[in-house]
């Protein structure tokens, strides 16, 4: 996205800022603005699906982007469960949505 980096640093500090607000405007535009699994609007991340290492910064939006089939967007307490329900349960993305789909008994 961005070309030319300025040397002066109050400028490279400002073009930094506005190319994260272009990626936090596209993140926001592909996945919204609600968490996938309870709609909730706090907290919110980006997950991968398959579980993969990420780091939380502007460079994961922008590798999420090329892929976003592979990410979902969800609020703190959904991330924190969809992991205890993969290192715990042994649970994979499919299987976690395939639970949270079925009827209660």
């Amino acid at each position: 996205m961005v070309t030319h980096m300025p040397r002066d640093p109050i400028k490279r500090k400002e073009c930094n800022r506005r190319y994260r607000a272009k990626l936090y405007k596209e993140r926001d535009r592909v996945w919204g603005y609600k968490c996938f699994l309870c709609s909730s609007k706090i907290r919110l991340c980006l997950h991968n699906k398959k579980f993969e290492p990420h780091e939380a910064n502007a460079s994961n939006i922008s590798k999420a982007l090329k892929e976003p089939e592979k990410w979902v967007r969800l609020c703190g307490k959904c991330h924190d469960g969809t992991h205890f329900c993969k290192e715990i349960l042994g649970l994979e993305w499919g299987d976690i949505i395939e639970l949270l789909s079925q009827e209660p008994r």
